[in-house]
């Protein structure tokens, strides 16, 4: 009877610690781990070893919750700023990297967009200085040089917002290796990767 107390203890602090996830995600992992667990235990290894292997509920629920921020459009900015959330939390360097990069990111796709702007506005007549260091743009050269400058700049805000999907993936590498080697798989093929 303490084995089954065990698990599902287990269970219940796995539940708790899968509560961002949508419901329907939640009872999908926690049948999975469940159903893993009883199997092995079915099969004769033991129930403490099966837990170590899957690691604290938390940790474990860290990389599905990673996963599932991963799998996610990136156009909702409700799940962005989630996700945004989780990677910041989830590690020592997180913090800092995420804000790094996503800032940095952010900066140059922000000024990429006021360059093209200012080029626009000073064709039609806008008193808007354009200069490359001293040397004053012609007024009708303004949009061909606001095109050069917003591709070099969106070019390296996509560089560092690639940097931070990098990022994200390694922080979810590091937790979905306490996933069951049969949860891999099943994660592997619902979200395509």
């Amino acid at each position: 009877m303490k084995k089954n107390e065990e698990l599902q203890d287990y269970i219940r602090r796995l539940k708790t610690h899968l509560k961002p996830l949508p419901p329907s995600e939640q009872q999908e992992i926690v049948n999975e781990i469940e159903s893993h667990l009883r199997e092995g235990v079915k099969h004769g290894k033991p129930l403490d070893a099966l837990l170590t292997s899957l690691g604290s509920p938390s940790e474990l629920a860290k990389g599905y919750i990673g996963e599932y921020y991963l799998s996610q459009s990136p156009a909702r900015p409700s799940v962005w700023l989630k996700k945004m959330v989780f990677f910041t939390t989830a590690g020592m360097t997180s913090p800092v990297a995420t804000v790094f990069l996503g800032g940095t990111s952010a900066a140059f796709a922000l000024a990429a967009a006021l360059v093209m702007i200012a080029g626009l506005l000073r064709l039609f007549g806008a008193a808007v200085p354009f200069n490359i260091g001293t040397y004053e743009v012609p007024r009708l050269l303004s949009p061909l040089v606001a095109i050069v400058f917003s591709f070099l700049l969106g070019k390296t805000a996509l560089y560092f917002h690639g940097k931070l999907q990098a990022h994200f993936q390694a922080v979810h590498r590091r937790y979905r290796r306490l996933f069951p080697s049969s949860s891999q798989t099943a994660s592997t093929h619902a979200h395509g990767e």
